[in-house]
């Protein structure tokens, strides 16, 4: 899936071989090309599809979903090399952070901010999950302005977008074709987001989305759960407003593991009560 994926880690479940695909999902085409795109013998037995919302809202698609799959060779170039020495001068890291950086971390933003991806594909926010931990809201300004005026994601919709619903339809079908078992997840907001987005009345498609997936994953055995509200969450767990921590995800496959589902048998709910019952300053990351 997308961005709002890649809080899911090996470590909640009990299959060894899992992987987070995080980011290899921009719009709801990007998943039936990434999985035909995968060698045969390299596509997975069982596939997590996280669907982000606003990838069936017709204004969103309109603007941005991609029909056409386009590759694009991108050089290292000079602004980028300045761009490096700019943060160097502003001092958003530090080259003897770098230099004694741990074994098995790589790369400026891992050793300098502790953020990047971990070798099972998930993401870590590391001092970005630090930020406003006494007034998480505060974090979610821009998004509480993009639902006001109707913005980017957070466009307002009336009803699920219909071509969007028929690119589901598509993956179902390759994924059943090549013998993918899947699940399908809507991400979860904050409380106040969700809130704020129903109080609205600008978000009819909302309403009816978890509805017209569940019909549709049905037509092929599977199943497809709402999770836009993650019931016990609060504010402090989401970085902002849409991008939930290590514990929202953690309290969710607890949920969608008392579920049938491809990977109810997998989800390896000791260990999560476990991680989320030690001790931990912050509620966005686990131990």
């Amino acid at each position: 899936g997308p961005s709002r994926s890649m809080q899911l880690r090996a470590a909640f479940f009990s299959e060894p071989s899992f992987f987070n695909a995080g980011g290899g999902a921009r719009d709801i085409y990007d998943y039936e090309r990434f999985l035909r795109a995968m060698p045969e013998q390299a596509r997975p037995d069982t596939a997590v599809l996280v669907l982000d919302q606003n990838m069936f809202n017709e204004t969103w698609c309109a603007e941005n979903a991609t029909q056409e799959l386009q590759l694009m060779d991108i050089p290292i170039k000079k602004d980028a090399l300045l761009r490096v020495g700019a943060s160097y001068g502003n001092r958003k890291f530090s080259l003897l952070d770098n230099l004694r950086s741990k074994p098995g971390v790589y790369g400026l933003a891992a050793a300098g901010r502790g953020s990047g991806f971990s070798a099972d594909g998930s993401y870590h926010y590391g001092e970005v999950a630090e930020k406003s931990l006494d007034e998480p809201e505060a974090l979610f300004a821009d998004t509480m302005r993009d639902i006001d005026f109707s913005r980017a994601r957070f466009a307002w919709g009336e009803a699920p977008s219909e071509r969007a619903l028929e690119a589901t339809r598509s993956l179902l079908a390759f994924c059943e074709e090549a013998g993918i078992d899947v699940v399908g997840i809507l991400p979860p907001f904050a409380p106040s987001v969700a809130q704020k987005m129903a109080d609205s009345g600008h978000y009819g498609y909302l309403a009816q989305l978890p509805d017209a997936l569940e019909e549709l994953f049905a037509e092929y055995g599977k199943k497809c759960y709402n999770y836009g509200s993650v019931e016990g969450t609060t504010a402090v767990q989401y970085l902002d407003g849409y991008h939930g921590g290590d514990e929202v995800y953690a309290t969710l496959l607890l949920d969608l593991a008392a579920r049938p589902s491809a990977i109810s048998g997998q989800i390896n709910t000791a260990e999560i009560h476990n991680l989320l019952e030690t001790p931990h300053p912050n509620p966005r990351v686990l131990p």
